[in-house]
């Protein structure tokens, strides 16, 4: 029996030939005729889909004689139907549909696509994501004529853990006891970078289209593997690497982050003399133009660090450029006053940006710029950056503690703050206490041993309440303590060294076989689904074990770096080495190979090791589960990766 196929995409098609065999396959431009082709040979299925080669995302109402056509094909009972997108406005399509579409199409956004029932039960999950998919909202139906698989909710989570208003933005796909199937979204125009996670879009396909076809959904899997490729990473997470082959993945890790920053466009002139972009955005996966005090020196730090130990003098030149456009033309470094010294937070074209210091991204620009001088003893960088560490000792003022983690620079300086609340979050001191460490290493100053010290041990009394609440994961907080005490305990041992081994074996519980850190507890805002989510990636007990590279991965990488170096060793420097190997080998495994320039070389956010690919809570506009950040992921992970192979770096 023949199948009959008007519309859709190319690679549809090709999934369609590959389950039942290309001779069964018809395909025809013609509504007319493919609706006559489907009744004269009673087909075994018609497929009825927008022409998504030439940019279609909606059909066109049909013609009362393409209904009555329809309506026939269904009377003979022979012929499943699948329609896609089809604006089902009036009452003389309930026949085939069950179900009226009450409003115009959308682009589905951060929700969710929610399976319900035994179709549910029977794929064992409940979410599929499909960002910027075209679906048709609020439909009404009518119970005893449909079954309704699926639903576009405003929900969100990962696997079986879902949250969700009562809102449910409309049906998703149906079906009739008249064997017409309904998409009220463009499920067929698959994109695998958007329509996540792959391998329950897999399991989908094959239940939905076996059961159409009436094949084998075994069958089904494998015509969905070798027609659509997931996001591709250099290996399968899993991959155990021997001994002989890190150094050269490394380098070649490094290479390819290198070439990411070169062809991803996140530099808009590829010299760099126009400075560099913050990151690839999550929702579309294009380029955030904010440029970014940290993420620029980071990039030029890579660079110049890169182009010395592979022999790239063009490298050199770029990181060159990076910095005068950073430092000369943006002046994100301030350079008199009260606070000179710190580090803006970014700038856009000339004085255009928020005009904010944060103590984070001030420290971690900092450490860039002592990795520049350490590879280039360019004394001006020597210069700034005690500039920097003398404006952080006047923040801390002789005090354990700063007086906020940030302020606007407009309004605030250092003098004014000094009588505020002291924070206590540990994500304002780590890179603070990394960069103080770098700063002693070239100047000898006491003070910056004395000031980690100091601040170490008022964490170590504070140990493990920090009173940040629950929007931060615990893993997210105590990453960045392990990265305090590490450097602590680079200089003596004290009351941090015996936490170091109790957050060591924290996080060893927590360490995925792959090497990636399962993230921990929920942290988002159950009260606000509509609220923007930046930590939210997973969240419940049950969610899976999805790792955060953006907020604890690369935080833990450097920071089991610092405690490998460490010759106060009084703490379990063997697991932390073990725990740093496994590290680096997932990091390595899971960094992103695509055609797509934007993503190849990069690291994504989200990773889920049960299902082995990169996915989470899709919530965030920017910094959400698929975004790439140029910085403290693909700055600070390569630059790890060249600490480990010999170079000296921040850390």
């Amino acid at each position: 029996m023949h199948t009959v196929v008007w519309g859709g995409s190319k690679s549809f098609r090709s999934f369609l030939k590959k389950l039942d065999g290309a001779e069964n396959l018809i395909e025809i431009k013609s509504l007319d005729e493919a609706l006559e082709t489907a009744l004269k040979c009673r087909a075994k299925a018609l497929f009825l889909l927008p022409d998504y080669d030439n940019s279609q995302k909606v059909l066109d109402e049909f013609d009362d004689s393409h209904i009555k056509t329809i309506v026939d094909i269904i009377k003979t009972r022979q012929t499943k139907i699948y329609i896609e997108n089809y604006p089902s406005y009036d009452a003389r399509d309930y026949y085939i549909f069950g179900a009226q579409s009450r409003a115009c199409p959308a682009v589905l956004g951060r929700n969710s696509i929610r399976l319900l029932g035994d179709f549910k039960d029977d794929l064992g999950f409940e979410l599929l994501q499909k960002r910027n998919g075209v679906f048709f909202q609020n439909a009404k139906h009518y119970e005893q004529k449909i079954e309704i698989l699926a639903e576009i909710r405003n929900c969100l989570g990962v696997h079986d853990v879902v949250a969700e208003d009562s809102q449910c933005l409309g049906i998703a796909l149906s079906k009739t006891g008249n064997q017409v199937y309904t998409a009220m979204l463009n499920f067929t125009d698959f994109d695998a970078n958007f329509s996540l996670p792959y391998q329950h879009w897999k399991k989908f396909y094959a239940k939905v289209f076996a059961e159409i076809l009436d094949v084998d959904e075994t069958r089904a899997e494998d015509a969905f593997l070798e027609t659509y490729v997931g996001i591709a990473t250099t290996k399968k997470a899993s991959y155990v690497r021997a001994e002989s082959e890190r150094k050269a993945d490394m380098e070649k890790a490094v290479f390819h982050a290198v070439s990411w920053h070169l062809d991803s466009g996140v530099m808009p002139q590829s010299d760099g003399a126009s400075g560099v972009y913050e990151m690839v955005r999550s929702f579309d996966l294009k380029l955030a133009k904010n440029v970014r005090g940290d993420s620029s020196l980071f990039t030029a730090a890579l660079f110049s660090l890169a182009g010395k130990y592979f022999g790239k003098p063009e490298w050199n030149e770029i990181s060159k450029n990076i910095l005068n456009e950073t430092l000369d033309r943006r002046s994100l470094q301030i350079m008199d006053g009260k606070n000179k010294g710190l580090l803006k937070w970014f700038s856009g074209v000339g004085d255009l940006g928020t005009h904010c210091i944060y103590a984070t991204d001030s420290a971690r620009g900092g450490n860039c710029m002592f990795a520049l001088y350490e590879a280039t003893k360019d004394e001006s960088l020597r210069e700034r950056v005690l500039m920097l560490g003398e404006a952080f000792l006047r923040w801390f003022s002789g005090d354990a503690l700063l007086p906020m983690g940030w302020f606007n620079y407009d309004e605030w300086d250092l003098e004014t703050i000094a009588a505020c609340e002291k924070t206590t979050a540990p994500e304002f001191y780590e890179p603070i206490m990394i960069l103080m460490k770098n700063l002693h290493s070239i100047s000898g100053d006491i003070r910056y041993k004395e000031q980690i010290l100091k601040t170490a041990e008022k964490m170590a009394e504070m140990y493990p309440d920090y009173g940040i609440g629950p929007s931060h994961s615990k893993n997210f907080t105590l990453s960045r303590v392990l990265g305090i005490f590490a450097v602590a305990q680079s200089f003596e041992s004290g009351a941090w060294t015996p936490l170091i081994d109790e957050i060591l074996n924290y996080f060893h519980e927590l360490q995925h076989k792959s090497g990636g850190f399962a993230d921990g507890k929920a942290y988002f805002d159950e009260k606000s689904l509509k609220a923007d989510m930046e930590f939210a990636i997973g969240f419940g007990p049950e969610h899976g074990n999805i790792c955060d590279l953006m907020y604890c991965q690369n935080t833990m990488l450097y920071t089991l770096n610092i405690l490998r170096k460490c010759k106060q060793d009084d703490f379990n420097l063997p697991l932390a080495k073990e725990m740093l190997q496994k590290s680096v080998d997932f990091l390595l495994n899971v960094q992103l190979v695509s055609e797509n320039k934007m993503l190849s070389g990069g690291w994504m956010r989200a990773y889920d090791m049960d299902l082995g690919e990169y996915y989470g809570c899709d919530k965030d506009f920017a910094w959400g589960a698929y975004s790439i950040l140029v910085g403290w992921v693909t700055g600070a992970i390569p630059i790890t990766f060249l600490d480990l192979l010999g170079m000296e770096t921040m850390y």
